[in-house]
């Protein structure tokens, strides 16, 4: 923050007087408040808040063990990631001196996107997603070698004799390879939009052409995905059952969950006020 610029913004301003977007402060402009961006503050807020005040409620069970099974996943080094299943490498010759590798995880959950490539860069394919409007769930593609070379079109997903070539739109920048558990394995990654019509339980193709036509796939490379038993059970199976959980919450347990459940009011109402000032004042000067 201190780098960014935007503390010498606020330079003479005094606490009590009215935040002015896109004047008060210079590294912020109007459009950074977006409904994405208050929407995601809204969801990390009430998460930070839920996780620590309301640790007895459905969600605080669910969190904490969301935490412990990323944890174990975040521990494995990339070798027991091969070995376990949780990622997937093929490679395709692009010509007859290149060679384009490709490292394949599911990456359809917020927690395991930033864990792969990093908060940052997440962030930004979340973005991407609610700009175009695109759902499914994710697929991330780390690659290396000749990565100049790469033809989306030639990428596709196979399941039950079924192809499903990518679409415009479907097939994301997600950064460099330069954080999380992609550090230093891959220098260029992608995310990729699944097709709705494949079951991510199931086991399924990731798909690289390699015929004289971009989007056609009668010759080409591919890798079969099955996902370990542990990453389908953190991102499919049953809640994680915890005692009382039947019941609602332990008495003693009244106290957090009000100061929690306040936050979680205060934190609405702050995002909400923000976003009608933004709205008010730009209709205002429009």
């Amino acid at each position: 923050i201190g780098d960014s610029g935007i503390t010498s913004g606020l330079s003479g301003k005094s606490v009590s007087d009215e935040f002015r977007l896109g004047v008060d402060v210079d590294a912020i402009s109007r459009a950074t408040i977006s409904s994405w961006a208050l929407a995601r503050g809204a969801r990390n807020a009430a998460r930070r808040v839920a996780e620590i005040y309301l640790t007895r409620s459905d969600f605080g069970i669910d969190a904490s063990y969301e935490i412990s099974a990323l944890l174990e996943i975040e521990q494995k080094n990339w070798e027991a990631l091969l070995a376990e299943g949780f990622i997937k490498e093929f490679s395709t010759a692009v010509d007859d001196n290149s060679v384009l590798s490709f490292s394949v995880m599911y990456m359809g959950h917020g927690r395991l996107g930033e864990m792969l490539i990093g908060a940052r860069d997440y962030s930004n394919v979340e973005r991407v997603l609610s700009e175009r409007g695109a759902e499914g769930n994710l697929l991330l593609l780390g690659m290396r070698g000749s990565t100049a070379r790469l033809q989306q079109r030639r990428l596709a997903l196979a399941q039950g004799g079924e192809i499903y070539p990518s679409t415009e739109g479907s097939i994301l920048f997600a950064g460099t390879g330069s954080a999380g558990t992609l550090s230093g394995s891959a220098s260029l990654a992608v995310a990729m939009v699944m097709d709705a019509s494949v079951d991510p339980q199931q086991p399924f193709r990731v798909v690289y052409g390699t015929g004289p036509v971009g989007n056609e796939f009668a010759s080409r490379d591919d890798v079969q995905y099955t996902m370990p038993p542990g990453l389908a059970e953190f991102l499919f199976g049953a809640a994680n059952p915890a005692p009382n959980t039947a019941m609602g919450l332990a008495q003693d347990d009244s106290g957090p969950r009000l100061a929690g459940l306040l936050a979680l009011l205060v934190v609405g109402l702050t995002l909400l006020l923000v976003a009608g000032t933004h709205i008010k004042r730009k209709f205002t000067r429009g």
